[in-house]
């Protein structure tokens, strides 16, 4: 069903909201603890006064939203951990890069990834390249996982609900927006911030960036978008950030 131009939002751009029905549901999936090395370019670095400062550590959330779109049905947006796992799991870079799609396999629900991502994560997989950040246990090629890639800088999926190509973090790393006509625009940043100071302070990671130039082209486009409809950021792994978003209310719409 075509979108009625009732549901545009209010932003400088034309664009539509979600159908009436639409929910958005905050998650939290568990926690990681990490060295804050990871998330903030030289955080817990040595000076001359200070050559061993104590590390600091911070407590991360893992974050996923599940919608409900009339259009769509349900849709997950980032999958969190397996199950054999601690809440807890310490600063590891493993740690840091959930893993879940072993709940999607022989179910034939499409998982939607940008075409760069999905090659730089085989290539990284199976030359061990980028150990420890992808891993092909759950990299499955055998067809039990119906992989949906796509090139575009931008992928309407349905009517209010955009990924947008940013990357920086990885090359892959897509951020989503969505239109809700009750509670506005979200942009779910993912690992484009993981924390607010990303954010706020034009922070660049730690150990984690792997294209300073990319990272920040993405952050302009960010910051362009989140102007142009007023938009609530919903950072990666941002603790503080998600549970108010969760405290205030079970949904959004």
């Amino acid at each position: 069903m075509a979108a009625s131009m009732h549901q545009l939002v209010p932003a400088v751009i034309p664009a539509y909201a979600c159908p009436e029905g639409t929910k958005m549901h905050i998650l939290n999936l568990g926690t990681l603890t990490v060295d804050e090395g990871w998330l903030l370019n030289g955080a817990n670095g040595g000076s001359a006064s200070n050559p061993n400062p104590i590390n600091k550590r911070r407590d991360l959330m893992l974050i996923a939203g599940l919608i409900y779109h009339p259009e769509m049905g349900l849709i997950l947006f980032e999958c969190g951990s397996t199950e054999d796992v601690e809440t807890k799991w310490g600063s590891e870079a493993t740690d840091l890069f959930p893993r879940g799609l072993e709940h999607f396999r022989d179910t034939n629900i499409p998982i939607y990834v940008h075409e760069e991502e999905f090659k730089h994560a085989c290539w990284a997989a199976g030359t061990n390249s980028d150990g420890g950040l992808y891993l092909a246990d759950y990299l499955k090629l055998d067809g039990t996982l119906n992989w949906q890639t796509f090139n575009d800088s931008q992928l309407e999926l349905c009517t209010g609900l955009t990924l947008y190509h940013c990357p920086g973090h990885t090359p892959g790393l897509c951020i989503m927006q969505i239109n809700l006509l009750v509670d506005g625009t979200f942009i779910w940043t993912t690992d484009q911030y993981h924390v607010r100071e990303n954010f706020d302070a034009n922070w660049a990671h730690g150990w984690l960036l792997r294209d300073y130039r990319k990272w920040m082209d993405s952050g302009k486009f960010i910051r362009r978008l989140q102007k142009a409809f007023s938009a609530k950021l919903i950072f990666g792994h941002d603790y503080d950030v998600a549970t108010e978003l969760i405290d205030r209310k079970s949904y959004y719409e």
